[in-house]
């Protein structure tokens, strides 16, 4: 995850706010490449921590959804039937989770506007 903290402090030569394109430039190729893997996800974050916070729990609150979601889906596959048998600890670890697959996944509509790769 790219997170821009103090972003709030970011201005351009005119005085406005500096736009997330020219804070993301730099790391263009590397979320091109990280959005075509299977494995790995990534999203920016800007976080200001002024005198008025904002996105400061944008971070976490992603990661936490992808956690959850995606050993959830690994889990899964794992123990799809038809598969080599999982050892009895997947099994027990996709319980534990699994109470925790809803609420990640309501965490999408409060992080529907962070742009993700």
């Amino acid at each position: 995850m790219l997170v821009f903290t103090k972003c709030d402090r970011l201005t351009s030569a005119a005085g406005a706010p500096v736009p997330l394109d020219s804070l993301v430039e730099p790391f263009e190729d590397v979320i091109a490449k990280a959005a075509v893997t299977e494995n790995l996800r990534g999203a920016v974050a800007l976080v200001a921590c002024g005198r008025e916070p904002a996105g400061v729990t944008v971070p976490v609150l992603w990661i936490l959804h992808h956690a959850v979601v995606g050993r959830g889906l690994a889990l899964h596959a794992a123990l799809t039937p038809g598969r080599v048998l999982a050892p009895a600890d997947k099994a027990a670890e996709y319980e534990r989770l699994e109470p925790l697959f809803a609420p990640a996944e309501r965490l999408v509509t409060l992080l529907s506007h962070v742009p993700s790769f």
